[in-house]
């Protein structure tokens, strides 16, 4: 199920948007983040390698809620400082207030984020990135730098 549903994703995204990073971390260790599917295409990224990548991940990761509210804490402290992107201290402060009511559940991207943005990525760790940042053909790395982040 997981491979047919990238199957339909990969068949449907189009050329990567401006300034679109090919990673973006979702924690400050950096150790999980989001595998743009649109920049890793474009730069001759394979499918196949991605879907094992995403399995890999999902096997070795194992989040709990500490985690989660380490992670999620550190945000809006970064946001008390300044915004993040269009994340600000009120609207993290709003958002924390309904969603920890509710038990922090998973949420979904905002209809005007979807619209803007189209998000398509795979959450993976940080070691299966640069193990696909390795077999891009484009080599605008070498193959002793990190994983590019924005």
């Amino acid at each position: 199920m997981v491979r047919e549903y990238l199957q339909q994703e990969w068949a449907t995204i189009g050329k990567p948007l401006s300034h679109e990073p090919l990673w973006e971390p979702l924690r400050a260790d950096e150790k999980l983040g989001r595998l743009n599917l649109r920049p890793f295409r474009a730069r001759g990224g394979k499918m196949k390698d991605l879907a094992s990548a995403f399995m890999e991940s999902a096997k070795e990761f194992r989040g709990n809620e500490l985690d989660f509210r380490t992670a999620w804490n550190a945000l809006g402290l970064q946001v008390a400082c300044a915004p993040v992107g269009k994340l600000t201290w009120q609207e993290w402060r709003r958002l924390d207030e309904a969603m920890s009511a509710k038990s922090y559940p998973p949420i979904h991207h905002s209809a005007a984020y979807t619209k803007a943005r189209y998000p398509a990525y795979r959450v993976i760790t940080q070691a299966a990135a640069e193990r696909l940042r390795k077999t891009l053909g484009d080599r605008r790395e070498s193959a002793n730098e990190r994983l590019h982040v924005a």
